[in-house]
């Protein structure tokens, strides 16, 4: 995307060249969003994807071209890899320009070298003498090293007897679609800071039926508090991957983890516990119904029309249920799964 030579755009000025249903195609919208498709809709979907090229930048995403083309309503040009100064990323990009003046469709097409930085990993502001992550990196980082026991994409997690095919049949019959893991992304922006209130919610009601908050209570009969809280901060990031993972194999893997961490093969270890060996299938088959009931009055939060937040939901019970299905992976025997 073109940036002024003076440094990183301002986002909301950015964001004042695009129509606010505008919609941006690049492979870097998946590689950094973490999305399936490389597809951005609207300002909403936008503005968080612009902070992110503010802040990631590499030096080698540079600015030079000779000229372009258009014939009033859509403009073409090329930043070619070679440049007077040496190498920079390689695009063709196209804009089509609606009647206000505003960019109503932008589409980015990569050349071999800027493929090679995505593929690499490379696509992210150094520090110049030490190359250091970015401020943003670092915090990410810290955060999910913060919570104990998260192991999301680590090699301490196993890999998940399902299998990638399985995976996507599995999706079919949830009948998951790109719209919809659309409108997760957008839920992850709504629900994100409203998580710890989430997780209270389920808490409450699992606080009041005995039954299910006997799985929470130490050899006398009492709450383990130090196992409620960190259980706690892992299901806080839950939610906001429920949202935000793409379906991989790091996904689907730690889908089999958290299946065995309610099994007896898992549960309390992760914590050196001591609470009751297993959740009972039943409950973490019926307490779907809890969790998928409760969340919509937080998507309504943040002043999404009825229609939205019907969007959103829909795409979250359809999620969850695809989540809990993995779950149960480890309760049942192969032949029967």
């Amino acid at each position: 995307m073109n940036q002024p030579k003076s440094g990183a755009p301002c986002v909301e000025a950015l964001l004042d060249l695009y129509a606010h249903d505008a919609v941006l195609e690049s492979p870097l919208v998946s590689h950094l969003c973490g999305k399936e498709t490389g597809i951005c809709s609207g300002h909403e979907e936008l503005r968080p994807f612009f902070e992110m090229l503010r802040e990631r930048k590499p030096p080698v995403r540079q600015h030079y071209r000779t000229n372009y083309f258009t014939d009033g309503k859509t403009m073409i040009w090329e930043y070619p890899r070679e440049t007077p100064k040496g190498e920079q990323m390689d695009f063709v990009e196209a804009m089509e320009i609606n009647d206000d003046g505003l960019i109503q469709r932008h589409n980015v097409y990569w050349g071999w070298f800027g493929v090679g930085v995505l593929q690499r990993d490379e696509y992210r502001k150094e520090d110049k003498s030490r190359g250091e992550k970015s401020q943003k990196e670092k915090r990410d980082e810290k955060q999910s090293k913060e919570i104990a026991g998260y192991t999301y994409g680590t090699s301490e997690v196993g890999k998940s007897p399902v299998s990638l095919k399985e995976l996507e049949e599995l999706k079919q019959t949830v009948t998951l679609t790109e719209e919809d893991v659309h409108q997760l992304r957008l839920a992850g922006g709504v629900l994100e800071g409203q998580t710890g209130a989430i997780v209270d919610t389920w808490r409450e009601v699992i606080g009041k039926t005995p039954h299910l908050a006997y799985y929470f209570t130490d050899p006398h009969g009492k709450p383990d508090e130090n196992y409620k809280a960190s259980v706690k901060e892992r299901f806080k990031q839950w939610v906001l991957d429920v949202c935000r993972r793409p379906y991989n194999q790091d996904w689907l893997d730690y889908q089999h983890e958290i299946g065995l961490r309610h099994t007896h093969l898992k549960k309390n270890v992760t914590e050196k516990a001591e609470t009751p060996p297993y959740i009972p299938l039943r409950y973490l088959l019926a307490f779907t119904a809890v969790i998928n009931d409760t969340i919509k009055p937080f998507l309504a939060k943040r002043g999404s029309t009825p229609e939205e937040v019907e969007a959103m939901h829909r795409a979250w019970c359809k999620a969850v249920i695809l989540h809990v299905t993995l779950w149960t992976r480890p309760y049942v025997a192969e032949s029967e799964w």
